[in-house]
């Protein structure tokens, strides 16, 4: 972890996941978990974002295009990102598996 390690620093926008250990059918759900605890994709934030992507949906059905000088524009636009991905304080843009200890993988059962 970066905390532990004064001579480490996190670069915004990418996260490195270090996974440790065989991966086969007993074990997956912990690297799935690890997975989703690092880039914070948790069921609670899927449905959260799910809720809003359908909130803008609704909001840009009710618009009113209009045309102004010549150009289409829709009555309720606004100049700030409102999709719901943009609401994350950090975006993550990379991820990066290290799996330089992994000495098996199942890719049967897994």
């Amino acid at each position: 972890p970066v905390g532990e390690n004064s001579l480490c620093h996190e670069i915004p926008g990418l996260k490195i996941l270090a996974y440790n250990a065989p991966i086969y059918y007993g074990n997956k759900n912990f690297f799935r978990d690890a997975m989703s605890k690092l880039i914070g994709l948790t069921q609670e934030t899927v449905k959260a974002r799910a809720k809003a992507k359908r909130k803008m949906a609704k909001i840009n059905k009710m618009t009113i295009a209009t045309i102004e000088n010549g150009l289409p524009r829709s009555a309720c636009s606004s100049d700030k990102d409102t999709s719901p991905a943009g609401s994350q304080q950090e975006r993550i843009q990379s991820v990066v598996i290290d799996c330089s200890s992994i000495i098996f993988i199942d890719t049967a059962g897994a």
